[in-house]
């Protein structure tokens, strides 16, 4: 007796909507589950969301205060040794 594995790989893609080998089959699957779960926990999803939107403040406020020195140090030593 022989197990044709085709047969099973086909049933499979059935109960989930998607070929086993199909690229990104594994994305689309998931993505849905952590938005529900984001969904049913909106504090956790709330906190996260602040948490992102406080990283790219922090990141922005980082980069032109760099900027900043960066600009006054040209400023100060073009003044003792023009270019």
């Amino acid at each position: 007796m022989t197990v044709d594995n085709t047969k099973k790989d086909m049933d499979r893609s059935k109960s989930d909507g998607y070929p086993p080998d199909e690229a990104g089959a594994g994305a689309r699957r998931i993505a849905p589950d952590r938005l529900a779960g984001i969904r049913a926990n909106k504090a956790r999803g709330a906190l996260t969301t602040l948490g992102i939107i406080i990283g790219i403040v922090a990141v922005m406020v980082t980069m032109t205060a760099a900027n900043g020195l960066q600009n006054r140090f040209r400023e100060s030593f073009s003044s003792v040794a023009p270019t």
